[in-house]
């Protein structure tokens, strides 16, 4: 089975920041910010070791481009991830433009169905 080869983490924010801990399907849960589901499981640091991301957006452009909830928190994780990222959205939230700023960072693609 695949999860079995893999570790799936998930973020959790702490203050301003996101922190990413490891889940399983016995690891417990909890509702914290913006009444998202975090695991609470181990701290992840080494993030050289996540092969794939899957990046959460209100909007996204072909280019990867990607507009967030203002907070900064994947913009400041963004940097840390050596690895391919990917955004999912819904047609209606991919579109040609979007504000960003130099403190933004592009994700390596978007899907989308059509």
């Amino acid at each position: 089975m695949f999860a079995d080869d893999k570790q799936f983490v998930l973020p959790t924010v702490v203050g301003d920041e996101l922190e990413l801990h490891l889940y399983t399907s016995g690891t417990a849960t909890h509702t914290g910010a913006f009444g998202i589901t975090e695991s609470g499981g181990p701290l992840l640091t080494d993030y050289g070791t996540i092969d794939l991301a899957i990046i959460p957006g209100r909007a996204f452009t072909a280019d990867g481009r990607r507009l967030g909830r203002g907070k900064g928190y994947y913009d400041r994780t963004l940097p840390r991830l050596r690895c391919h990222t990917i955004g999912v959205c819904f047609p209606f939230q991919l579109l040609s433009d979007i504000p960003t700023e130099t403190h933004d960072h592009k994700i390596n693609e978007v899907i989308t169905t059509i």
